[in-house]
């Protein structure tokens, strides 16, 4: 999905397109009882506001220019749908296998904010990420692909993470 609209004056029709597209995948995706969590610089990813109510919002305020990864709106894939240049964390070059601590760590220390894919799918393991900011989930994300990546290529025991955090 294009989302050069974000950055175009609110007055104009690419950011009114834009916008009710963005509406469009965010109801279809993670609406729940008709509203989702409103971007809109009032609200700051906090308040969950109707369909009208944020886009009214996101006409009076402008969108979050650095929240282009929806993922408190249902987008699963930085890649899944734009095509902007992935950030640093999107490769898949010696990924490290196993439940690393590390990650557990970094898991713990943002809240739990992204649960293990191989767990079932259970409401109370379910990320509380209401709370998270966009740079908060961009450094999350950063942590999480360091976490990922070994730190030497055919290197499965320790990760770029693991460094950073010995190195800290």
């Amino acid at each position: 999905m294009d989302k050069s609209w974000i950055n175009m004056p609110r007055n104009t029709c690419q950011y009114m397109d834009g916008l009710n597209k963005f509406l469009d995948f965010a109801f279809a995706n993670k609406s729940v009882e008709g509203k989702i969590i409103c971007p809109c610089p009032k609200c700051n990813l906090k308040k969950w506001q109707t369909r009208e109510a944020t886009h009214e919002h996101l006409i009076l305020h402008p969108f979050p220019k650095g929240y282009t990864f929806w993922l408190l709106h249902g987008e699963t894939s930085f890649v899944q749908n734009t095509t902007e240049t992935p950030p640093v964390f999107q490769s898949n070059e010696h990924k490290v296998s196993g439940n690393d601590p590390i990650r557990v760590m970094v898991n713990d220390a943002f809240g739990n904010f992204f649960y293990d894919d191989n767990v079932e799918d259970d409401e109370d393991m379910r990320p509380r990420s209401s709370e998270m900011m966009p740079d908060e989930i961009a450094e999350y994300l950063k942590f999480m692909h360091d976490g990922q990546q070994s730190l030497y290529e055919g290197c499965g025991k320790y990760s770029k993470l693991c460094q950073r955090w010995v190195s800290w």
